[in-house]
């Protein structure tokens, strides 16, 4: 009996032993498992860690200016912190037209209005051919808005109407098409686009009495007319020899209607003549308003925007530092002349100077896809220039 005990006790030893080998085997894996996974966490965390290293040293002032101007960018009202370090502020990539309607407010918020329109109305023909007619309903309205009696822009609004079946916009904006048209002098195609909307309403007040007033003479001749049918080429019996006598005697009308102590009048009439291209005369206005103190800030910003149109950068940056001294107003009011300045020293190929005035700018409004783009770009020209002097 003790022999069969033996041999069965011997069994149950084999047994065992075979489940503590299997179990050895088994931990051992797990070991492994559990080493390589450490081993491929420690390389991805320094992976990232070098990444992240890398991205701040991308956009550090420290090493892509010279220390004087990184001085002058650190010594802001406010210390820059992290998040002021450029980035892009959304991931996502914005599409051409997203650029051109953004480029278009960027203009828009320097007073440079022609340039505004000129990138809605390509943002509004490309949203068109789309057919997003939303979009475009809103870029020719802005269009519309800041283009007195354009007729390209209420021409879309109308057809745009028509698309919607909107009956309220069709009649507003053929009513706005034919008031520009008549401006214009295109009194014919005004009267019958005035019939039009009578086919559709025909109890519309305004429609009505433009179609009556057709019929009374009409003496009053509106000066500011005449100066922008000039301007733009149209043949004219007033019995002025050139565009420079025309522009004189404008002035002087305007001189005598307002005079020269309505600072507000001067400041708008030079808005309205940098917006047909006379930067002199726009100047000049502007000159007149900045004795205003009230006014001064802005019509500065205004006479480097023109120095800067006729290509006298050395003038628009004196006129602009001048604006900079001028304190008391709110700071996201500076960006235009920070912008601005950029703009002249870009001009003059002084990409330090014109890094430092964007940067100044970028603090204070960091929306501006196109204000971060010249940043990067001029950080990644300077970064080269600072490796070659050193190579």
């Amino acid at each position: 009996g003790k022999k069969e005990e033996g041999a069965e006790l011997l069994k149950e030893a084999h047994e065992i032993e075979h489940r503590q080998e299997k179990l050895r085997e088994t931990i051992g894996a797990e070991e492994i498992v559990e080493v390589r996974e450490k081993a491929i966490k420690e390389i991805v965390e320094e992976s990232i860690e070098e990444e992240k290293e890398e991205s701040e040293k991308d956009v550090d002032i420290d090493e892509i200016v010279s220390p004087e101007i990184a001085k002058l960018l650190k010594d802001d009202d406010r210390a820059v912190t992290d998040e002021e370090v450029v980035t892009e502020e959304s991931p996502e990539e914005l599409s051409e037209i997203d650029k051109t309607i953004e480029l278009g407010k960027l203009y828009l918020n320097l007073g440079s209005e022609e340039e505004a329109i000129d990138c809605f109305r390509s943002a509004a023909d490309e949203v068109w051919k789309m057919k997003d007619y939303d979009t475009a309903l809103s870029l020719n309205k802005k269009i519309a808005g800041l283009r007195p009696f354009d007729l390209r822009s209420r021409q879309h609004l109308v057809e745009i109407a028509k698309i919607k079946d909107d009956k309220e916009l069709l009649i507003g904006s053929m009513l706005d098409l034919a008031e520009s048209l008549n401006r214009r002098e295109a009194k014919t195609e005004a009267r019958d686009l005035y019939k039009k909307i009578l086919t559709i309403d025909s109890g519309n007040t305004i429609a009505n009495e433009m179609l009556a007033a057709f019929e009374q003479p009409k003496d009053f001749v509106d000066l500011g007319e005449v100066l922008r049918t000039e301007l733009a080429g149209e043949k004219k019996t007033d019995g002025f020899q050139n565009i420079e006598d025309l522009v004189s005697q404008f002035r002087r009308e305007v001189f005598e209607s307002i005079g020269e102590g309505d600072f507000h009048s001067r400041y708008d009439l030079g808005v309205a003549y940098k917006g047909m291209g006379l930067y002199q005369e726009a100047i000049e206005e502007f000159e007149i308003a900045a004795k205003d103190e009230e006014l001064k800030f802005k019509a500065l910003e205004m006479i480097g925007s023109c120095f800067l149109e006729r290509g006298k950068i050395e003038d628009a940056i004196k006129v602009l530092n001048e604006g900079l001294k001028v304190t008391n107003h709110p700071r996201r009011e500076y960006f235009g002349i920070h912008f601005l300045l950029g703009n002249c020293y870009e001009k003059k190929n002084k990409l330090k100077e014109a890094l430092q005035c964007y940067y100044n700018a970028y603090k204070i409004d960091k929306t501006i896809p196109e204000l971060t783009k010249k940043i990067n770009k001029f950080t990644a020209i300077l970064k080269k220039k600072i490796k070659r002097t050193t190579a």
